[in-house]
């Protein structure tokens, strides 16, 4: 990935630019509403789509490339927060995106469903909660996905992280089950596995090669 994004003739390098003319133009105000969007990817309903690794990576670093260190510079950047962050995001839509494979693996394909996330804004007595894939089932079951991008295996921490959200779910789905499911990107810890807490711990492979 390093020669591709971070080499002078990298394909990546000029992406965006070519993506963005073909698409919008030379007009500077959409230029300067997409990077506003890409810098809020939760906080404006559009971000995400936008908050692709050119606009966070390879533009601001284009001075830099062509300097023969290609990888050097894709290791220190790999390294850093907001690209974990990123590998965090682009994560989280590669779970949205098999959201059909997912059903499969966890028996309910036949079963008619609603899917998509789930955000409820905290209130005077009512807690908020934001859920990133959400399938509200015909069989009067919910199915919370937690998706968790670590480099380590997923911790128990997580538990009670899932928790809460499940906890607001039930209050504004009182006549529903609520199912937890957690999606990894390798593994969870012996103690989140054993614990009996998810219905289904899912790896990244099992969706990519179902």
């Amino acid at each position: 990935m390093g020669a591709l994004a971070f080499d002078s003739d990298g394909f990546f390098v000029s992406e965006y630019d070519r993506v963005f003319t073909n698409h919008f133009g030379r007009n500077p105000d959409f230029a300067r509403i997409m990077r506003t969007l890409a810098r809020h990817p939760r906080g404006l309903f559009r971000g995400q789509l936008v908050q692709e690794v050119g606009l966070d990576f390879i533009e601001p670093n284009k001075e830099r490339l062509g300097t023969g260190v290609p990888e050097q510079l894709f290791s220190a950047l790999s390294q850093t927060g907001a690209f974990h962050d990123w590998l965090g995001r682009a994560f989280e839509r590669l779970c949205v995106q098999h959201a059909v494979e997912i059903a499969r693996l966890l028996g309910f394909a036949g079963i008619a469903y609603r899917v998509g996330p789930f955000f409820q804004p905290p209130g005077k007595d009512t807690r908020g909660a934001q859920v990133d894939l959400l399938f509200a089932r015909d069989d009067n079951v919910i199915t919370l996905c937690d998706m968790k991008y670590s480099r380590r295996p997923v911790g128990v921490e997580v538990i009670d992280e899932v928790e809460r959200k499940a906890d607001v779910l039930s209050e504004c789905f009182p006549k529903r089950a609520i199912q937890r499911v957690l999606i990894v990107r390798q593994e969870a810890t012996e103690n989140v596995i054993r614990g009996g807490h998810f219905y289904r711990i899912l790896r990244a492979e099992e969706l990519i090669y179902a």
